[in-house]
């Protein structure tokens, strides 16, 4: 019984190349999936990290507005104290109604 060798190596020879060309396609599809994944990912991250960015900027703007405010504030009670200490306990009593709690809480978010 003579076996024809060459055939069955052909015949694995070809199958064996079919599986390799069914991999490697998988492979560039799994590939091609991962990189629009990675992009998308990086994509949303930028979009998120900007968006944060932004938002602490406005925050920091505002918290400079009002150290600005409150350092107005306190420059002008500070000259109020100056103006009343000379002009007795009068003057005090004017400068505490001027500058009740309420009113310098207002212009620190308060109420």
């Amino acid at each position: 019984m003579k076996v024809n060798y060459e055939a069955k190596i052909e015949k694995l020879v070809k199958k064996h190349d079919l599986e390799k060309q069914a991999a490697q396609l998988e492979f560039n599809n799994f590939r091609e999936k991962s990189s629009l994944k990675e992009q998308k990912i990086a994509s949303e991250f930028n979009q998120k990290f900007e968006n944060m960015k932004k938002e602490v900027e406005n925050i920091n703007k505002k918290f400079q507005e009002k150290l600005q405010q409150f350092d107005l504030l306190n420059q002008d009670m500070k000259k109020a104290l100056e103006s009343s200490a000379n002009s007795g306990a009068a003057g005090m009593v004017l400068a505490f109604h001027t500058y009740s709690p309420s009113k310098s809480c207002s212009i620190l978010g308060g109420p």
